[in-house]
């Protein structure tokens, strides 16, 4: 199986992510369990903090902001995200339209019932659902659109079902909001988010066998920009990447990752990080 390069950047979130937040557990299991690691950076955060100086003092209230922070911002957007999605799924329920659910359902068999329309007077198209993902898309654009066009809608949010590209997406927003002092994760985060995007698009058209209609619904959509909070939605900030994929297929999309100024900025931090531990054990 080939690795793609947003795969291997989510991978590369995921690792950093992991070492960050263990060397936080290990530390807080020091704190109020006594717990005495033999490894890792936290042992020269341990040594350095023993000192009694003011740069130590400075360096360890600095830390436990820094963890503090970290792991609140974790219980604080999983206990929104979980708020929402029950509000969402209440909302969907009230709003349904069980006519064109029903007509949706037995058009698209193969989607297993996952879909439903609900009454909206914009062009709603949203993959929602952590562990069993459903479609959700508006009243108004399964009767503006002809069908060609729903069915490429309704294709590429299948692609995201399958790939369960809402969880995904909640775990990179996760990495990326407890850890905003490593500025290179929104960058990457960015990046996935778009390439999540693209590949949906991809499925859909090789599905179709045709990109038009699929492009149609980007134009559409470019004018009433719908933001989701709630999963992964269809119109979204990738547009002009996907419009310049459609417009290019065989061109290489160029999506800024390692620009300088994140890059050296989590560069930095890491370094006057180590630099201030390491001149506190010497």
């Amino acid at each position: 199986m080939i690795i793609k390069k947003y795969q291997a950047a989510q991978c590369l979130m995921i690792i950093v992510s992991l070492l960050i937040w263990s060397q936080m557990t290990l530390y807080i299991l020091h704190e109020f369990v006594g717990y005495s690691p033999t490894w890792g950076l936290l042992q020269y955060c341990l040594s350095a903090l023993a000192e009694r100086t003011v740069l130590h003092l400075i360096v360890f209230i600095g830390l436990n902001l820094l963890i503090l922070y970290s792991f609140m911002m974790i219980i604080i957007k999983l206990y929104k995200q979980i708020k929402l999605e029950r509000q969402w799924n209440t909302q969907v329920q009230f709003q349904c339209d069980h006519s064109l659910t029903k007509q949706l359902h037995e058009k698209y068999e193969f989607i297993e019932d996952r879909i439903i329309v609900v009454h909206h007077n914009s062009f709603l198209a949203i993959t929602s659902g952590f562990f069993r993902p459903k479609i959700v898309v508006s009243s108004k654009l399964v009767q503006d659109f002809t069908e060609q066009e729903v069915t490429a809608v309704i294709l590429h949010e299948y692609a995201h079902t399958k790939k369960f590209d809402p969880l995904r997406l909640l775990i990179i927003h996760l990495i990326k909001d407890s850890l905003p002092f490593v500025p290179i994760l929104k960058k990457l985060a960015h990046y996935i988010q778009v390439w999540m995007e693209i590949e949906a698009d991809q499925f859909a058209i090789n599905q179709m066998k045709s990109p038009y209609d699929l492009a149609s619904v980007l134009y559409k959509c470019s004018k009433s920009e719908q933001k989701s909070v709630v999963g992964v939605g269809f119109a979204d900030k990738a547009i002009n990447y996907r419009i310049q994929k459609l417009l290019q297929p065989k061109s290489e999309i160029i999506i800024p990752v390692l620009e300088m100024k994140p890059l050296a900025m989590s560069s930095t931090l890491f370094v006057l990080l180590n630099v201030i531990i390491i001149s506190g054990c010497s």
